[in-house]
């Protein structure tokens, strides 16, 4: 390398992002080490020694970040209540503080064998300097060399370790500035999340003052239509009884006067009251009062604002050795897990004696993390949404492991698939939504590749949905679930296969939020409804058959139902997710059977050709494969 070339690449060390570390932990006043860290309240977070931020604070009125020059405001009593640095940078500081890296006297050039002798040569044989009492001991006879030109001659070697260490802290320099830049995107991304949060919560308040007035205007208009019954009511017997209470007062007048008119009051007086003695009082209308019965605070109807999703943050890959590569997520999905009762940790599942379980929580191959919807295959090939490592994989019948592919969008982005289902070319179709949240579609995918080959968007509405392809019409069937506060609306989507949109079931039969869906052999298309628990059947043309189950733990009831399929004849099962159990009702929707209890929390279920029955369980990240259905 020339010597231009390496003052470059020097010049760029210098300014190379490996300072970012020392500028990390030196304060940007004193520049050095960091002593009991403050951190100013400006947009770049920047730490400062406590007394020299005393000191700076004292001369800038207003007060400014000694680094960024942005404005901040001091707590009222002073620097010494700012936030303190990051402990983990403090304790840092003060291991390099006592391990002296700051002090330059640490390059003593003094003998470290014999004290206060300083080196007088460089030994070549053993390529160290040397003192005198050295030469004469442990290096006699040794070539030796001054030490001017042994530096002369070592200076390439130190030249290169100089250039190996820069390159390393170059490399990790960039590694620690990239968590400046994560730091300041969370911040962007707190920030937005808390602007969304707090437009859902104005909305839902402009919504509750609207019911208020709504209800309000209700109790007025009720309380005015009895005011006006009660003055009508009185001002009726008012006028009936003027007569009489003229005729009294008239009588009480003339006996007080003593005079000769009394005969005549007496008369008019029998009369009067003979005619109001035969009369009843008139029976006073009961008013209709407009009374107020406020929520149960145990039952949940709390106003839906939206829903938090716990997901990974990407951050750029960097050349560090054993840097992990990916990270699991778990998503907090509050939509659906509220409601869940039924299962505690620490039951053992009660399953058919031949029964096949695999899978785990996981990111490798043939693991799972909250796996979802299954499809089956007339091949015995297993397809399950393995939702949050945001993928399909293929299994065998006896749970091997086959192939898998990620779950994208046309434009490539990430999806985290709800379902999965075979249509009658045998390609997958997958409904889900994108990393971002914004983006709900579904997806066809070729059997084997993955490759996408259609799309259809669909309303973004953040609740869970189902997909199947009818084997007959080849419609796309999608669930989905529309929620105004505690108001839910459920339907059944019927999309052609170009994903224009034919028509909607459900809502007319008070179908609540849908989930899955699947179809029997005849073509009836099955519905389990989540929150209504039931389970809902139509013919092939979308007419309604039977709906069966309702809200329970008894036989034939039914907690949050998710999964839903039929076997040849026409029986049909239902995963009963609340209940932790797997259900058995004939075609008429009659209960037969338990067929498994006591799971985690079963989610999808699909019926292969053997009359087997696969299970996903979202709660132990597994699949089960029941081969024999009556246990």
């Amino acid at each position: 390398m020339n010597r231009t070339n390496r003052t470059k690449m020097a010049a760029r060390r210098e300014s190379g992002s490996w300072q970012f570390i020392q500028e990390e932990l030196s304060c940007g006043i004193c520049h050095e080490l960091l002593t009991r860290p403050k951190v100013v309240p400006c947009k770049g977070k920047h730490s400062f020694c406590q007394n020299c931020l005393e000191k700076w604070a004292a001369t800038q009125q207003p007060f400014k970040c000694p680094t960024c020059r942005q404005p901040s405001n001091l707590p009222a009593k002073g620097v010494a209540f700012l936030q303190d640095c990051d402990r983990r940078v403090v304790n840092l500081c003060d291991q390099l503080r006592s391990q002296g890296v700051s002090d330059a006297a640490e390059l003593s050039y003094s003998c470290r064998v014999h004290e206060f002798e300083e080196f007088r040569v460089f030994c070549k044989r053993c390529e160290v300097p040397v003192c005198e009492e050295c030469l004469e001991e442990a290096h006699d006879g040794h070539p030796t060399t001054t030490l001017r030109r042994a530096s002369v001659e070592r200076t390439p070697a130190v030249q290169a370790l100089l250039d190996e260490g820069r390159d390393i802290l170059e490399t990790y320099g960039s590694f620690v500035q990239g968590f400046g830049t994560t730091e300041k995107l969370l911040d962007e991304q707190k920030q937005e999340t808390e602007t969304k949060i707090s437009a859902a919560f104005d909305r839902t308040i402009q919504k509750l003052i609207k019911t208020k007035e709504g209800l309000m205007s209700q109790v007025d208009a009720t309380h005015k239509q009895n005011l006006d019954t009660v003055h009508d009511q009185k001002a009726g017997v008012l006028a009936e009884v003027a007569e009489l209470s003229k005729v009294c007062e008239n009588a009480y007048q003339e006996i007080r006067q003593g005079g000769n008119s009394l005969l005549q009051h007496e008369a008019l007086l029998t009369t009067m009251v003979g005619k109001y003695k035969a009369k009843l009082p008139p029976s006073p209308k009961q008013p209709q009062v407009a009374v107020f019965n406020p929520a149960d605070d145990n039952v949940d109807i709390t106003p839906i604002l939206g829903y938090i999703f716990a997901q990974s943050f990407l951050i750029p890959a960097l050349a560090i050795p054993e840097s992990p590569t990916s990270q699991n997520t778990e998503v907090f999905d509050l939509s659906e897990g509220a409601e869940i009762t039924g299962h505690h940790q620490g039951n053992q599942p009660q399953l058919p004696s031949r029964s096949v379980t695999f899978g785990g929580k996981g990111a490798e191959e043939g693991k799972f993390d909250r796996p979802r919807g299954v499809s089956v295959t007339q091949e015995g090939g297993i397809f399950v949404a393995d939702y949050i490592n945001s993928r399909i994989q293929t299994f065998a019948m006896d749970g091997a492991f086959v192939n898998k592919f990620p779950t994208v969008t046309s434009g490539g982005q990430k999806m985290f698939p709800y379902d999965v289902a075979v249509d009658r070319e045998g390609n997958l179709w997958s409904v889900g939504h994108t990393e971002s949240q914004t983006d709900y579609c579904a997806v066809q995918y070729s059997k084997d590749q993955g490759r996408v080959l259609k799309e259809i968007s669909l309303v973004h509405t953040g609740l869970i949905r189902g997909i199947t392809v009818h084997p007959i019409t080849n419609h796309i069937l999608i669930t989905q679930t529309s929620s105004d506060l505690w108001q839910f609306e459920g339907e059944l989507q019927v999309y052609t296969p170009d994903g224009e949109l034919k028509k909607t079931v459900g809502r007319q039969q008070g179908m609540e939020y849908p989930q899955y869906t699947s179809v029997d052999r005849e073509g009836n298309i099955l519905v389990s409804d989540f929150k209504g628990n039931y389970v809902y059947k139509y013919n092939k043309d979308e007419q309604l058959l039977v709906k069966f189950g309702g809200e329970g733990g008894g036989e034939g009831q039914l907690n949050n139902p998710c999964g839903v399929c039929a076997d040849d004849s026409g029986n049909v099962f239902v995963a009963d997710s609340g209940n932790a159990r797997l259900e058995m009702f004939d075609k008429r929707g009659v209960f037969l059977r338990h067929v498994a209890m006591g799971m985690a929390r079963p989610c999808a279920v699909a019926m292969a050709t053997e009359g087997w029955l696969v299970l996903t369980d979202t709660d132990d990240h597994t699949v089960t494969v029941i081969q024999d259905i009556l246990g």
